[in-house]
């Protein structure tokens, strides 16, 4: 059933091959992995669920996803093997690296060159359903949510209704907010023309 709403689970797709360690067994890029060896994971992710079409209990999950919204910042989502949306900002990952000589050993690079964790890191470096990005449009101040996921979303099985079922988990958690969430169609059709397997 969640295949048929969100879409087969599938690993990430290796996107960018010379950024990736061992990347014909590995499509794992190098700051994805943490100091002893382990898929670094997003410490900011939130579960966002809808259970019997009743919405998430976690209140003040929901909450922390308004903020973000509305604080412009950059975020992404992915559906779960349960079929929970997970969101997170894009988080520098010499934000938590705190230690000078680990950044330097994971060769991180500059300030403005230090990269961000992707979708990889909402499920473990594992297996997803769609996913993409969700922001609040400046013009019409609607949420809008993409399936823009160079890793999850480039698959020739993914499609509108997959997309429009993730957004749908996210409007019922945001109507409380006044929040009106709409889909990127156009950010679909891209991904299907690069996407096909």
């Amino acid at each position: 059933m969640l295949d048929r709403e969100l879409g087969e689970l599938v690993y990430p797709k290796n996107v960018h091959p010379s950024t990736y360690l061992d990347y014909f067994e590995h499509p794992i890029k190098k700051h994805e992995f943490d100091e002893v060896g382990g898929i670094r994971m997003n410490p900011d992710r939130l579960f966002i669920s809808v259970d019997d079409g009743a919405v998430s209990s976690h209140l003040d999950t929901v909450a922390k996803l308004v903020d973000w919204l509305k604080k412009g910042e950059p975020l992404m989502w992915s559906a779960s093997k349960l079929g929970r949306v997970i969101v997170a900002p894009q988080t520098r990952v010499t934000s938590i690296i705190k230690d000078d000589a680990l950044a330097a050993l994971h060769n991180l690079g500059k300030d403005e060159e230090k990269p961000r964790l992707s979708h990889p890191a909402l499920v473990g470096g594992g297996q997803a359903r769609i996913s993409g990005e969700v922001y609040i449009d400046s013009e019409t101040g609607k949420v809008v949510v993409t399936d823009r996921s160079g890793r999850y979303s480039k698959y020739g099985e993914r499609n509108a209704a997959h997309l429009e079922n993730a957004a749908a988990i996210m409007a019922k958690n945001l109507a409380g907010y006044g929040m009106t969430v709409q889909v990127s169609k156009k950010a679909y059709e891209k991904n299907r023309q690069y996407g096909q397997r």
